[in-house]
């Protein structure tokens, strides 16, 4: 089969293992519900306070297509605006939520189906302009990224209809991916706020805009409160045109223009809780304090049937589906940092804020107990190996 590489192959075990997927499919190897079948689908549950949400990620079921996307991950070079803070092996959202620690008030936003909504025409240019850019490769690279955005998409999970192919979530190459591609709306959001004294921050889906305005200190009347409010207010539908503005290129097509999600745009002035990412900054302190929806939302990760999870796991083995193995466990080391370094922070504010000893410590005995619960598991996992 003609294969829409060059001859210049960055990698070719790249090439190699896309001839053998679409060689061992029966259906039309162009079309994106024939790649359906290359992944499976993990389901978990996302609680936020008293609210669930069934989410969905995808991991790859064929061996094969694990591997290359393990290899496609590695090659893809760093290539993000330093305003994100995820990703990344030091990204946390403490780091990322301690910034906005005593702004006066602060606009967030949500960015709609982020991932879905770069199709495998986007993928296909977003792997290029990383490549050439930073990868320092010369010549016609664009066989080679149409062949990249193949193995890296399948059918949307959003509409199952449309018949276009989009980039999954759960997948290795998703978060290099993403954040090349949302790289030029990181850079007009910066000049942007850069001009205005604004802070700004992006993690995943998640836009942070914050501002100390002057007299944070005292007491605004309801004038100067709605002043506040009004002024940050024009900022985020600045933010919104910025989107609107703005279409990631595709390789062979139009591109996409990625849209804000207007039910979770809020802002957040001094005057009421201000909560980043589920950590709470605006109690005074030097550091931003963790809320305690904030420690049970974490906990929660782990606190599902553990029966279960293992059985999962045995099931994987005995189907070879290792891509769902690695993914599992990637996720809990992944958890486990997050609980060491919530754990570390509790005990710090424990130290400096004597009048709320008793409730940090409290959530510190929580965290202890997942990330116990977390290194239980990922015992369990080696033991199954």
């Amino acid at each position: 089969e003609a294969s829409p590489m060059s001859n210049t192959l960055p990698d070719p075990r790249i090439h190699d293992a896309y001839l053998k997927l679409r060689m061992d499919m029966q259906d039309d190897p162009d079309s994106p519900f024939s790649r359906d079948s290359l992944y499976r689908e993990v389901q978990f549950i996302q609680r936020k306070g008293r609210r669930k949400k069934l989410r969905k990620t995808y991991t790859p079921s064929d061996s094969t297509l694990a591997k290359v996307q393990r290899t496609i991950a590695e090659i893809i070079p760093s290539f993000r605006h330093p305003a994100v803070c995820s990703y990344e092996k030091k990204d946390s959202v403490i780091r990322c939520a301690e910034v906005f620690s005593g702004c006066s008030c602060i606009g967030a936003m949500d960015i709609t189906n982020y991932f879905p909504s770069l199709t495998q025409d986007v993928v296909a240019y977003t792997i290029a302009l990383a490549l050439s850019e930073r990868g320092n490769m010369k010549g016609d690279i664009s066989g080679f990224a149409r062949v990249v955005a193949w193995l890296c998409t399948k059918s949307s999970p959003v509409d199952s209809g449309c018949g276009t192919a989009v980039l999954p979530l759960g997948i290795k190459p998703a978060p290099a991916i993403s954040n090349i591609a949302c790289f030029e709306i990181d850079k007009k959001i910066d000049a942007y706020v850069n001009e205005r004294g604004l802070l700004f921050r992006r993690y995943s889906d998640n836009i942070y805009i914050g501002r100390r305005f002057p007299g944070r200190e005292n007491k605004l009347d309801r004038e100067g409160r709605a002043a506040v409010t009004a002024e940050m207010s024009a900022v985020l539908d600045d933010i919104r045109e910025i989107f609107l503005s703005t279409r990631i290129p595709g390789l062979d097509g139009p591109g996409v223009i990625l849209q804000v999600n207007e039910e979770k745009c809020h802002i957040m002035p001094y005057w009421r809780q201000q909560r980043v990412l589920g950590v709470v900054v605006n109690d005074g302190q030097h550091a931003p304090m963790v809320s305690r929806e904030y420690v049970r939302s974490a906990f929660s990760h782990l606190s599902s049937d553990t029966t279960d999870l293992l059985a999962d796991i045995e099931n994987a083995y005995l189907n070879n589906q290792r891509g769902n193995i690695e993914y599992l466990t990637t996720r809990m080391r992944s958890l486990a940092r997050e609980y060491r370094k919530t754990d570390g922070y509790l005990n710090w504010m424990s130290a400096i804020n004597s009048d709320d000893r008793m409730r940090l410590m409290t959530q510190r005995g929580i965290v202890k107990m997942a990330l116990a619960e977390s290194q239980r598991i990922l015992r369990a996992i080696e033991e199954v190996k």
